[in-house]
């Protein structure tokens, strides 16, 4: 079982399993990402992706590509 809470904010733990998947990484159900926690159960693993490749990493870059605008506050105090 892993918590996923720090990629998706859901605090239900999920199973994993050695079922393949074809789809997004994220949705997998035989993936445990970096920065997730190991709630119960056993495993190995091998690293695939590291640094900006993770999805830690594509979260950061999405993050980094929003452009810095006026909060909703900012704009209605501005008038």
């Amino acid at each position: 079982m892993i918590n996923n809470a720090s990629l998706t904010g859901e605090s239900e733990p999920v199973t994993r399993t050695e079922e393949m998947f074809d789809g997004e990484f994220i949705e997998s159900p035989n993936i445990a990402f970096a920065g997730t926690t190991v709630i119960s159960g056993s495993g190995k693993a091998a690293v695939f992706a590291t640094g900006m490749s993770t999805e830690f990493g594509r979260i950061a870059h999405l993050t980094g590509a929003v452009e810095a605008g006026l909060s909703p506050f900012k704009k209605r105090s501005s008038r």
